[in-house]
Protein backbone atom coordinates (compact mmCIF):
# COMPACT_ATOMS: atom_id res chain seq x y z
CA UNK A 1 0.00 0.00 0.00
CA UNK A 2 1.19 3.60 -0.85
CA UNK A 3 0.03 6.14 0.95
CA UNK A 4 -1.11 8.99 -2.03
CA UNK A 5 -1.54 12.54 -1.22
CA UNK A 6 -2.65 14.94 -3.86
CA UNK A 7 -2.73 18.13 -4.55
CA UNK A 8 -5.82 19.76 -6.66
CA UNK A 9 -3.63 19.81 -9.68
CA UNK A 10 -2.56 16.50 -9.46
CA UNK A 11 -6.34 15.29 -8.78
CA UNK A 12 -7.54 16.41 -12.23
CA UNK A 13 -5.27 14.15 -13.58
CA UNK A 14 -5.80 11.28 -11.35
CA UNK A 15 -9.64 11.24 -11.08
CA UNK A 16 -10.41 10.01 -14.47
CA UNK A 17 -8.57 6.87 -13.26
CA UNK A 18 -10.78 6.33 -10.47
CA UNK A 19 -13.93 4.47 -9.76
CA UNK A 20 -16.95 6.79 -9.41
CA UNK A 21 -13.54 9.61 -9.34
CA UNK A 22 -13.67 10.10 -5.39
CA UNK A 23 -11.30 10.07 -2.82
CA UNK A 24 -10.44 8.52 -0.33
CA UNK A 25 -10.14 5.11 -2.01
CA UNK A 26 -7.79 2.30 -1.20
CA UNK A 27 -6.12 0.11 -4.02
CA UNK A 28 -4.41 0.40 -6.96
CA UNK A 29 -4.80 3.27 -9.42
CA UNK A 30 -6.80 2.03 -12.19
CA UNK A 31 -7.76 -0.97 -11.07
CA UNK A 32 -11.50 -2.35 -11.28
CA UNK A 33 -11.08 -3.70 -8.10
CA UNK A 34 -11.30 -0.51 -5.23
CA UNK A 35 -12.35 0.52 -2.32
CA UNK A 36 -14.43 3.99 -2.02
CA UNK A 37 -15.21 5.88 0.75
CA UNK A 38 -13.63 6.32 4.50
CA UNK A 39 -16.26 3.99 6.18
CA UNK A 40 -15.86 0.94 3.76
CA UNK A 41 -12.16 1.41 3.25
CA UNK A 42 -12.21 1.22 7.91
CA UNK A 43 -14.03 -1.48 7.57
CA UNK A 44 -12.35 -4.03 5.33
CA UNK A 45 -8.97 -3.33 6.85
CA UNK A 46 -10.51 -3.68 10.59
CA UNK A 47 -11.62 -6.85 8.70
CA UNK A 48 -7.49 -7.44 7.83
CA UNK A 49 -6.66 -6.90 11.43
CA UNK A 50 -9.33 -8.55 13.40
CA UNK A 51 -10.90 -5.58 14.90
CA UNK A 52 -14.12 -6.10 13.42
CA UNK A 53 -17.09 -8.20 16.17
CA UNK A 54 -18.06 -11.29 14.48
CA UNK A 55 -20.81 -10.71 16.90
CA UNK A 56 -23.63 -8.81 14.94
CA UNK A 57 -25.02 -6.59 17.41
CA UNK A 58 -21.66 -5.58 18.72
CA UNK A 59 -20.73 -4.98 14.76
CA UNK A 60 -24.08 -3.22 14.47
CA UNK A 61 -23.00 -0.80 17.68
CA UNK A 62 -19.68 -0.29 16.33
CA UNK A 63 -21.25 0.83 13.51
CA UNK A 64 -24.47 2.87 14.90
CA UNK A 65 -21.38 4.99 16.82
CA UNK A 66 -19.04 5.04 13.73
CA UNK A 67 -22.28 6.98 12.11
CA UNK A 68 -22.79 9.33 15.02
CA UNK A 69 -19.05 10.52 14.65
CA UNK A 70 -20.67 12.50 11.54
CA UNK A 71 -22.54 14.85 13.95
CA UNK A 72 -20.74 17.29 15.33
CA UNK A 73 -22.29 17.21 18.45
CA UNK A 74 -20.39 13.78 19.21
CA UNK A 75 -18.09 14.48 21.85
CA UNK A 76 -20.57 15.15 24.64
CA UNK A 77 -22.53 11.48 23.92
CA UNK A 78 -19.12 9.62 23.22
CA UNK A 79 -17.97 11.03 26.92
CA UNK A 80 -21.37 10.09 28.57
CA UNK A 81 -20.99 6.56 26.27
CA UNK A 82 -17.75 5.66 27.57
CA UNK A 83 -18.71 6.34 31.18
CA UNK A 84 -21.23 4.13 31.06
CA UNK A 85 -18.29 1.10 29.75
CA UNK A 86 -16.63 -0.68 32.24
CA UNK A 87 -13.71 -1.67 29.50
CA UNK A 88 -12.79 1.17 28.46
CA UNK A 89 -13.80 0.62 24.77
CA UNK A 90 -16.49 1.71 23.00
CA UNK A 91 -18.10 -1.27 22.12
CA UNK A 92 -17.00 -4.78 24.17
CA UNK A 93 -14.04 -5.94 26.03
CA UNK A 94 -11.66 -4.71 23.07
CA UNK A 95 -10.45 -2.71 20.64
CA UNK A 96 -12.63 -2.12 17.51
CA UNK A 97 -12.38 0.00 14.43
CA UNK A 98 -14.86 2.35 16.41
CA UNK A 99 -11.83 3.31 18.83
CA UNK A 100 -9.70 3.75 15.83
CA UNK A 101 -11.88 6.43 14.27
CA UNK A 102 -12.80 7.99 17.12
CA UNK A 103 -9.16 8.68 17.97
CA UNK A 104 -7.81 9.57 14.70
CA UNK A 105 -11.23 11.87 14.39
CA UNK A 106 -10.37 13.91 17.92
CA UNK A 107 -6.73 13.55 17.12
CA UNK A 108 -7.92 15.55 14.09
CA UNK A 109 -10.17 18.27 15.96
CA UNK A 110 -7.41 18.68 18.79
CA UNK A 111 -4.59 18.70 16.77
CA UNK A 112 -5.45 19.77 13.45
CA UNK A 113 -3.28 21.90 10.82
CA UNK A 114 -5.23 24.97 11.76
CA UNK A 115 -3.26 24.55 15.10
CA UNK A 116 0.17 25.11 14.24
Amino acid sequence: MEDLRVTPDEWADLKPNIIKGSLPFLGRVGDTEMIIQAFSILRYVGKLGKLSSQDPLLAALVDENMYELEEYSFLRRVDNYLALTVSGFMVGDSMTILDIQHFARLDFVFDGPWLK
